[in-house]
């Protein structure tokens, strides 16, 4: 048997930034059957774009949205079987609301931003926090060092065998003073590079082989 979800949103609170995605959100609790915005439709300008809500003009009184979402909540979950509520807000006030839902048997979804208060969050059956930043992946340098080291220790050796010393340079890094032979051991140490226990500075111009 389905579940009817009521997505009732705090207009005054919430940004209508994020009126797409809290559909997403209440859309994996079952059909949604009341979409709803509350907030003073004259002057929120950011959710008379969203698509698939029912915005519901609360006025321009202190708390008008809060209290009307409040009333509303409680009239659907009396007359129209609503199972589970979706309140999107970061407003603490609602606390008492999503208890009463949850002693009428309704499932309490809370969405909303990291200032959420915790007594909001555990009223709530479940909450969703929205507005997580996306965390850059820094690239791996790993294979490039790899690569780089391979060719370090081909050119030591190559360098070895012709009995040179001195410095040279390896795609646009310059090893200073670098000589030996074949065997010796490589391995970076930060940006630098480090042959048989020594660093070495490595420097980024551009410099031939000398």
């Amino acid at each position: 048997m389905n579940t009817f979800v009521a997505v009732l949103v705090d207009g005054d609170n919430i940004s209508g930034k994020y009126a797409e995605e809290i559909l997403s959100i209440a859309a994996q609790y079952g059909v949604l059957q009341v979409v709803r915005v509350y907030c003073d439709v004259r002057r929120n300008g950011e959710w008379h774009d969203a698509m698939g809500y029912r915005m519901q003009h609360a006025g321009i009184g202190k708390n008008a949205a809060d209290l009307l979402l409040a009333v509303d909540a409680m009239e659907l979950s009396l007359a129209n079987g609503i199972g589970c509520f979706v309140i999107a807000t970061s407003d603490g006030d609602f606390s008492h609301v999503a208890t009463r839902l949850r002693e009428r048997r309704g499932k309490v979804i809370g969405i909303g931003e990291a200032k959420a208060p915790m007594g909001f969050r555990g009223c709530c059956s479940d909450f969703v926090e929205i507005g997580v930043r996306t965390r850059q992946v820094v690239p791996e340098v790993s294979s490039f060092a790899s690569v780089l080291d391979k060719r370090i220790h081909a050119v030591i050796s190559e360098h070895s065998k012709n009995g040179g010393g001195g410095a040279f340079a390896i795609s646009g890094y310059r090893c200073i003073g670098v000589t030996g032979c074949a065997s010796a051991r490589i391995r970076r140490v930060g940006g630098d590079i480090c042959v048989r226990g020594r660093r070495y500075m490595t420097l980024t111009p551009e410099v031939r082989m000398r």
